[in-house]
């Protein structure tokens, strides 16, 4: 399966992740050493908003698509190599 992109797999990893980072942030005392976990919840977070807008045609199909793989690439789904923070 690898190589694979599943809309709906890469959606639930990626909130998963959220819920993650969210977490590490949460319990941090220091907010500057978890900058990188920060910025990627952000992109995390913005990337689920658009592919939850309601209205169909704010969205292309096209760009949903960029915006799944590039949740799939910042969730380090099927690219175990891939470092999680980039």
């Amino acid at each position: 399966m690898a190589g694979i992109v599943i809309e709906a797999t890469t959606i639930a990893a990626a909130k998963n992740y959220l819920l993650q980072l969210s977490r590490t942030i949460f319990l941090s005392r220091d907010f500057s050493l978890v900058s990188n976990e920060i910025a990627t919840a952000v992109k995390i977070m913005v990337g689920l908003q658009a592919l939850s807008l309601d209205s169909p045609q704010s969205i292309t199909n096209a760009s949903r698509q960029q915006i799944v793989m590039t949740l799939n690439n910042i969730c380090n789904i099927y690219n175990p190599q891939m470092p999680a923070n980039f």
